[in-house]
């Protein structure tokens, strides 16, 4: 049972980091905060 939520403590953290990168790519290419906002998910 335990595993199971170690892994998707884990999933969140990949999920999340991979999110923050995708948002400052498309903050760095010069699209505004709320279009990456909402073309990122």
């Amino acid at each position: 049972m335990k595993v199971k939520v170690v892994l998707f403590i884990i999933v969140l953290i990949i999920m999340f980091v991979l999110w923050n990168i995708a948002m400052n790519e498309c903050l760095e290419a010069g699209f505004s905060e709320l279009y990456c906002i909402m073309s990122v998910g």
